[in-house]
């Protein structure tokens, strides 16, 4: 099967499976979990968010950070990563050793830290969690964008189409000597004759 049709069919299943679970959720679920806005049992690392003003100032924080981790995520982390992680990469011209572990040691740490105060919003209410996942997706459509238009794409059946185009015409075109050729021969052939009809009349003249 085509890797292109895999990919296919694994998101047919993610949106299948996610409908599902949001499905379930709507329905059976509830509790402070699922409330939507500040409330008097609302508190992320001790901070009460009682009021819609604290509740408006946590999602834009989430939001913002949101945004900023995907552009680094997209961005910086393939970077590392490949320079690192990757066994076909043993030559590395670009940046020196020190700098490369500094760079990796502090995106992680600082990921690590992000991610933990991440969860803690998460798993207090519903509402965090949402607007950290659509922002981030959001963001996400034009990290993607910009780096798919640095790539050159090129359709395989156009290619089968060119190419069996071009071999149509070098067919053609090797016909058409063919007969180009057959034509000449022909022509010289009853030139030849013509000229060994004409010598013996010449030479009876010459004796007459």
């Amino acid at each position: 099967m085509n890797a292109v049709i895999r990919t296919r069919i694994c998101l047919v299943f993610n949106l299948v499976t996610l409908i599902a679970i949001v499905s379930i959720i709507s329905i059976v679920g509830n509790g402070k979990y699922l409330h939507f806005g500040p409330s008097e049992d609302l508190s992320i690392i001790g901070v009460k968010i009682d009021t819609w003003e604290r509740w408006a100032i946590v999602n834009v924080m989430i939001v913002f950070i949101s945004i900023s981790d995907t552009f680094i995520n997209e961005w910086g982390m393939p970077f590392i990563s490949f320079r690192i992680y990757d066994p076909d990469c043993k030559v590395i011209k670009d940046v020196g050793p020190v700098e490369l572990q500094l760079l990796a040691n502090g995106m992680y740490f600082c990921w690590a830290v992000k991610n933990l105060l991440y969860t803690l919003c998460y798993v207090s209410q519903l509402d965090f969690a949402l607007f950290r996942v659509i922002s981030s997706e959001i963001t996400s459509i034009f990290t993607i964008r910009g780096l798919i238009k640095e790539k050159e794409f090129k359709n395989t059946e156009n290619e089968e189409d060119t190419i069996s185009q071009n071999s149509t015409d070098s067919h053609s075109s090797l016909h058409s000597v063919k007969s180009d050729t057959s034509q000449l021969s022909r022509r010289s052939k009853t030139k030849t004759e013509k000229n060994s009809e004409i010598t013996p009349l010449l030479s009876v003249q010459i004796q007459v």
